[in-house]
Protein backbone atom coordinates (compact mmCIF):
# COMPACT_ATOMS: atom_id res chain seq x y z
CA UNK A 1 0.00 0.00 0.00
CA UNK A 2 1.30 3.44 -0.80
CA UNK A 3 0.67 6.53 1.24
CA UNK A 4 0.22 9.79 0.09
CA UNK A 5 2.28 13.41 1.15
CA UNK A 6 -1.09 14.05 3.63
CA UNK A 7 -1.00 10.64 4.90
CA UNK A 8 2.40 10.28 5.51
CA UNK A 9 2.04 13.99 7.04
CA UNK A 10 -1.04 13.26 9.59
CA UNK A 11 1.32 10.10 10.92
CA UNK A 12 4.23 12.19 11.63
CA UNK A 13 2.05 14.78 13.08
CA UNK A 14 0.65 11.95 15.34
CA UNK A 15 3.67 10.83 16.59
CA UNK A 16 5.09 14.24 17.46
CA UNK A 17 2.23 15.16 19.45
CA UNK A 18 1.75 12.12 20.93
CA UNK A 19 -1.74 10.93 20.03
CA UNK A 20 -3.41 7.30 19.57
CA UNK A 21 -5.01 5.67 16.97
CA UNK A 22 -8.16 6.20 18.67
CA UNK A 23 -7.96 10.04 18.97
CA UNK A 24 -6.08 10.15 15.11
CA UNK A 25 -7.96 8.23 12.27
CA UNK A 26 -10.56 6.62 14.30
CA UNK A 27 -12.56 9.22 15.15
CA UNK A 28 -16.38 8.28 15.45
CA UNK A 29 -19.32 10.14 13.99
CA UNK A 30 -21.18 7.78 13.53
CA UNK A 31 -24.74 7.31 15.67
CA UNK A 32 -25.61 4.47 17.35
CA UNK A 33 -29.10 3.70 19.22
CA UNK A 34 -29.37 0.76 21.79
CA UNK A 35 -32.89 -0.41 23.21
CA UNK A 36 -32.92 -2.63 25.89
CA UNK A 37 -36.01 -4.79 25.39
CA UNK A 38 -36.39 -6.44 28.98
CA UNK A 39 -39.03 -9.27 30.00
CA UNK A 40 -40.41 -7.70 32.94
CA UNK A 41 -42.13 -10.95 34.36
CA UNK A 42 -41.73 -12.38 38.28
CA UNK A 43 -38.94 -15.10 37.10
CA UNK A 44 -36.22 -11.76 35.47
CA UNK A 45 -36.27 -10.31 39.40
CA UNK A 46 -32.31 -11.48 39.81
CA UNK A 47 -31.32 -10.82 35.84
CA UNK A 48 -32.87 -6.97 36.34
CA UNK A 49 -30.83 -6.54 39.68
CA UNK A 50 -27.75 -7.69 37.85
CA UNK A 51 -28.40 -5.28 35.51
CA UNK A 52 -28.95 -2.32 37.47
CA UNK A 53 -25.76 -2.38 39.56
CA UNK A 54 -23.69 -2.83 36.60
CA UNK A 55 -25.50 0.06 34.45
CA UNK A 56 -22.64 2.31 34.67
CA UNK A 57 -20.38 -0.08 33.24
CA UNK A 58 -22.38 -1.30 30.87
CA UNK A 59 -23.44 2.90 29.78
CA UNK A 60 -19.25 3.00 29.83
CA UNK A 61 -18.91 -0.27 27.56
CA UNK A 62 -21.46 1.44 24.60
CA UNK A 63 -19.21 5.30 25.12
CA UNK A 64 -16.14 3.15 24.56
CA UNK A 65 -17.44 2.62 21.22
CA UNK A 66 -16.37 5.77 20.19
CA UNK A 67 -20.02 6.36 18.75
CA UNK A 68 -22.27 8.92 19.38
CA UNK A 69 -24.89 7.48 21.04
CA UNK A 70 -28.32 7.03 22.66
CA UNK A 71 -30.21 4.15 24.64
CA UNK A 72 -34.12 3.26 24.88
CA UNK A 73 -35.28 0.81 27.51
CA UNK A 74 -39.11 -1.33 27.01
CA UNK A 75 -40.28 -3.85 29.37
CA UNK A 76 -42.70 -6.51 28.07
CA UNK A 77 -44.83 -9.42 30.22
CA UNK A 78 -47.88 -10.52 29.46
CA UNK A 79 -50.58 -9.04 29.01
CA UNK A 80 -48.86 -5.80 28.62
CA UNK A 81 -45.28 -4.10 27.78
CA UNK A 82 -44.11 -0.53 29.09
CA UNK A 83 -42.44 2.34 27.78
CA UNK A 84 -39.89 3.17 30.14
CA UNK A 85 -37.32 5.53 28.68
CA UNK A 86 -36.79 6.93 25.16
CA UNK A 87 -33.75 7.20 23.46
CA UNK A 88 -31.38 9.72 25.24
CA UNK A 89 -28.08 10.36 25.38
CA UNK A 90 -28.10 11.47 29.16
CA UNK A 91 -26.87 9.23 31.18
CA UNK A 92 -28.79 9.93 34.37
CA UNK A 93 -32.13 8.94 32.09
CA UNK A 94 -30.69 5.78 30.82
CA UNK A 95 -29.70 4.93 34.33
CA UNK A 96 -33.25 6.23 35.50
CA UNK A 97 -35.08 4.00 33.09
CA UNK A 98 -32.80 0.91 33.75
CA UNK A 99 -33.69 1.43 36.94
CA UNK A 100 -37.47 1.68 36.73
CA UNK A 101 -37.54 -2.02 35.23
CA UNK A 102 -39.21 -4.28 37.75
CA UNK A 103 -40.28 -7.67 37.89
CA UNK A 104 -43.19 -8.60 38.69
CA UNK A 105 -46.51 -10.78 37.85
CA UNK A 106 -46.10 -13.48 35.23
CA UNK A 107 -46.27 -17.31 36.27
CA UNK A 108 -47.12 -18.78 33.44
CA UNK A 109 -45.61 -18.13 29.88
CA UNK A 110 -45.06 -17.51 26.82
CA UNK A 111 -44.62 -13.61 26.99
CA UNK A 112 -45.53 -10.73 24.78
CA UNK A 113 -41.24 -10.35 23.42
CA UNK A 114 -42.58 -10.03 19.79
CA UNK A 115 -44.69 -6.95 20.91
CA UNK A 116 -41.98 -5.65 23.01
CA UNK A 117 -39.61 -5.38 20.05
CA UNK A 118 -42.05 -4.20 17.68
CA UNK A 119 -42.94 -1.53 20.15
CA UNK A 120 -38.95 -0.61 20.24
CA UNK A 121 -38.95 -0.64 16.21
CA UNK A 122 -41.95 1.56 16.42
CA UNK A 123 -41.85 4.17 18.85
CA UNK A 124 -38.27 4.84 19.51
CA UNK A 125 -36.97 7.93 17.75
CA UNK A 126 -33.89 6.07 15.70
CA UNK A 127 -31.45 8.47 13.95
CA UNK A 128 -29.51 7.01 10.82
CA UNK A 129 -26.87 5.66 12.35
CA UNK A 130 -26.46 2.14 13.87
CA UNK A 131 -29.73 0.55 15.18
CA UNK A 132 -29.84 -2.50 17.92
CA UNK A 133 -32.20 -3.95 20.44
CA UNK A 134 -30.66 -6.21 22.78
CA UNK A 135 -33.38 -8.34 23.52
CA UNK A 136 -33.60 -10.19 26.90
CA UNK A 137 -35.76 -13.15 28.77
CA UNK A 138 -36.23 -15.83 30.12
CA UNK A 139 -39.50 -17.39 28.04
CA UNK A 140 -40.80 -18.33 24.85
CA UNK A 141 -42.49 -15.90 22.90
CA UNK A 142 -46.70 -15.06 22.85
CA UNK A 143 -48.70 -13.74 19.47
CA UNK A 144 -50.38 -11.01 19.99
CA UNK A 145 -49.68 -6.92 21.07
CA UNK A 146 -51.32 -4.09 23.70
CA UNK A 147 -50.55 -1.72 21.12
CA UNK A 148 -52.46 -1.17 18.07
CA UNK A 149 -51.82 -1.92 14.60
CA UNK A 150 -49.37 -4.06 16.01
CA UNK A 151 -49.93 -7.57 15.22
CA UNK A 152 -47.26 -8.80 17.56
CA UNK A 153 -46.26 -12.03 15.64
CA UNK A 154 -42.92 -13.70 14.36
CA UNK A 155 -42.89 -12.49 10.63
CA UNK A 156 -44.39 -9.01 11.76
CA UNK A 157 -41.88 -7.98 14.25
CA UNK A 158 -39.03 -9.19 11.47
CA UNK A 159 -40.47 -7.22 8.83
CA UNK A 160 -41.10 -4.18 10.78
CA UNK A 161 -37.09 -4.15 12.36
CA UNK A 162 -35.46 -5.17 9.25
CA UNK A 163 -37.72 -2.28 7.18
CA UNK A 164 -36.15 0.18 9.78
CA UNK A 165 -32.80 -1.79 9.71
CA UNK A 166 -33.09 -2.67 13.22
CA UNK A 167 -30.69 -5.41 14.71
CA UNK A 168 -32.08 -7.41 17.62
CA UNK A 169 -29.34 -9.22 19.41
CA UNK A 170 -30.55 -11.60 21.94
CA UNK A 171 -29.83 -12.89 25.32
CA UNK A 172 -32.00 -15.60 26.16
CA UNK A 173 -31.96 -16.92 29.71
CA UNK A 174 -33.52 -20.20 29.27
CA UNK A 175 -33.45 -22.86 26.92
CA UNK A 176 -37.14 -22.28 26.65
CA UNK A 177 -36.16 -18.73 25.15
CA UNK A 178 -33.67 -19.90 23.23
CA UNK A 179 -35.33 -21.03 20.15
CA UNK A 180 -37.77 -17.92 19.53
CA UNK A 181 -34.81 -15.45 20.42
CA UNK A 182 -32.72 -17.01 17.35
CA UNK A 183 -34.86 -16.40 14.82
CA UNK A 184 -35.62 -13.20 15.77
CA UNK A 185 -31.80 -12.60 15.66
CA UNK A 186 -30.95 -14.25 12.89
CA UNK A 187 -33.38 -12.76 10.71
CA UNK A 188 -32.29 -9.12 11.67
CA UNK A 189 -28.66 -9.41 11.20
CA UNK A 190 -27.43 -10.39 14.79
CA UNK A 191 -26.30 -12.83 17.22
CA UNK A 192 -27.59 -14.85 20.03
CA UNK A 193 -25.54 -14.18 23.39
CA UNK A 194 -27.06 -16.73 26.26
CA UNK A 195 -26.81 -16.28 29.90
CA UNK A 196 -27.82 -18.16 32.72
CA UNK A 197 -26.97 -16.04 35.88
CA UNK A 198 -27.51 -12.26 36.44
CA UNK A 199 -23.45 -11.54 35.75
CA UNK A 200 -23.48 -14.16 32.80
CA UNK A 201 -26.36 -11.19 31.40
CA UNK A 202 -23.82 -8.68 32.37
CA UNK A 203 -21.13 -10.04 30.38
CA UNK A 204 -23.30 -10.75 27.33
CA UNK A 205 -24.69 -7.19 27.31
CA UNK A 206 -20.59 -6.05 27.08
CA UNK A 207 -19.83 -8.83 24.30
CA UNK A 208 -22.89 -7.22 22.18
CA UNK A 209 -21.52 -3.73 22.53
CA UNK A 210 -17.97 -4.37 22.46
CA UNK A 211 -18.80 -6.30 18.98
CA UNK A 212 -21.02 -4.27 17.34
CA UNK A 213 -20.29 -2.67 13.55
CA UNK A 214 -20.99 0.42 13.58
CA UNK A 215 -20.92 0.52 9.53
CA UNK A 216 -18.98 3.78 8.45
CA UNK A 217 -16.66 3.15 11.75
CA UNK A 218 -13.93 5.52 11.22
CA UNK A 219 -14.57 8.78 10.07
CA UNK A 220 -16.25 8.80 6.68
CA UNK A 221 -13.55 10.70 5.28
CA UNK A 222 -11.38 7.75 5.76
CA UNK A 223 -12.99 5.62 3.72
CA UNK A 224 -12.51 2.55 6.37
CA UNK A 225 -15.06 0.47 8.28
CA UNK A 226 -14.17 -1.06 11.26
CA UNK A 227 -15.08 -4.73 10.64
CA UNK A 228 -17.47 -6.46 13.15
CA UNK A 229 -15.36 -9.03 15.13
CA UNK A 230 -12.76 -6.30 15.17
CA UNK A 231 -10.92 -5.81 19.00
CA UNK A 232 -9.54 -2.71 20.57
CA UNK A 233 -5.82 -3.88 21.33
CA UNK A 234 -3.03 -2.50 22.99
CA UNK A 235 0.40 -1.41 22.30
CA UNK A 236 3.63 -0.75 24.25
CA UNK A 237 6.03 2.15 23.59
CA UNK A 238 7.93 1.27 20.68
CA UNK A 239 6.05 -0.39 18.53
CA UNK A 240 6.41 -0.15 15.04
CA UNK A 241 3.87 -0.56 12.17
CA UNK A 242 4.30 -1.58 8.62
CA UNK A 243 2.42 -0.98 5.23
CA UNK A 244 2.44 -4.50 5.17
CA UNK A 245 4.02 -7.81 6.25
CA UNK A 246 6.01 -8.28 3.48
CA UNK A 247 7.88 -4.93 3.77
CA UNK A 248 9.22 -4.93 7.23
CA UNK A 249 12.25 -2.82 7.28
CA UNK A 250 13.11 0.28 9.02
CA UNK A 251 12.49 3.01 6.66
CA UNK A 252 8.98 2.04 6.11
CA UNK A 253 7.69 2.03 9.23
CA UNK A 254 5.83 3.80 11.67
CA UNK A 255 6.94 4.04 15.48
CA UNK A 256 3.36 3.64 17.28
CA UNK A 257 2.90 5.88 20.43
CA UNK A 258 1.82 3.78 23.93
CA UNK A 259 -2.22 3.61 23.52
CA UNK A 260 -5.28 1.16 21.91
CA UNK A 261 -5.69 0.52 18.28
CA UNK A 262 -8.36 -1.18 16.47
CA UNK A 263 -6.76 -4.82 15.48
CA UNK A 264 -8.98 -6.76 12.29
CA UNK A 265 -7.17 -9.60 11.94
CA UNK A 266 -3.79 -11.47 11.21
CA UNK A 267 -2.13 -11.82 8.13
CA UNK A 268 -1.96 -15.49 6.29
CA UNK A 269 1.35 -16.41 8.48
CA UNK A 270 -0.12 -15.81 11.45
CA UNK A 271 2.48 -13.28 12.48
CA UNK A 272 1.43 -9.75 11.74
CA UNK A 273 -1.82 -7.93 13.24
CA UNK A 274 -3.59 -5.85 10.67
CA UNK A 275 -4.25 -2.49 12.36
CA UNK A 276 -6.09 0.80 11.78
CA UNK A 277 -3.77 3.94 12.35
CA UNK A 278 -4.63 7.37 11.14
CA UNK A 279 -7.38 6.39 8.31
CA UNK A 280 -4.53 3.82 7.19
CA UNK A 281 -4.61 -0.14 7.63
CA UNK A 282 -1.22 -1.32 8.70
CA UNK A 283 0.68 -3.65 10.14
CA UNK A 284 2.15 -4.69 13.44
CA UNK A 285 4.09 -7.73 14.60
CA UNK A 286 2.02 -10.02 16.95
CA UNK A 287 4.38 -9.96 19.76
CA UNK A 288 4.45 -6.22 19.94
CA UNK A 289 0.47 -6.04 20.07
CA UNK A 290 -1.78 -7.17 23.52
CA UNK A 291 -5.56 -7.26 25.08
CA UNK A 292 -6.50 -3.98 26.38
CA UNK A 293 -7.58 -4.55 30.71
CA UNK A 294 -9.67 -1.79 30.41
CA UNK A 295 -13.20 -1.73 31.86
CA UNK A 296 -14.96 -2.38 28.73
CA UNK A 297 -12.49 -4.58 26.81
CA UNK A 298 -11.45 -6.95 30.08
CA UNK A 299 -8.63 -8.56 28.32
CA UNK A 300 -10.90 -9.96 25.59
CA UNK A 301 -8.38 -11.89 23.03
CA UNK A 302 -7.69 -10.09 19.83
CA UNK A 303 -8.92 -11.32 16.76
CA UNK A 304 -7.36 -14.47 14.82
CA UNK A 305 -9.38 -14.58 11.43
CA UNK A 306 -7.15 -14.21 8.75
CA UNK A 307 -7.42 -11.37 6.62
CA UNK A 308 -5.59 -9.76 3.44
Amino acid sequence: MKLSRLSILVLVLAALMGLSAQVVGAQQTNQLDVVFVVDTTGSMGGFIAGVKSNITSIIAGIAATGADYQVGVIGFGDPDTQFFQALTADSAAITAGVNALYASGGGDTPELTYCGVSRAVEQMAYRGGRRIIILIGDANDKTGCDVAGIAGTSDDTIARANAKAVSVCAIPLTSDATPHFTTLASATGCGVYPATDPAGLVAAILNIVRTINLGAGVSAGCGINVPSGSVVGSAPAGARAFYAPDRMTDNTSITLNPGTYWVIGQDASETYYKIILSCQFLWVRKDTMGPNYDSVWNGAALPTRIVE
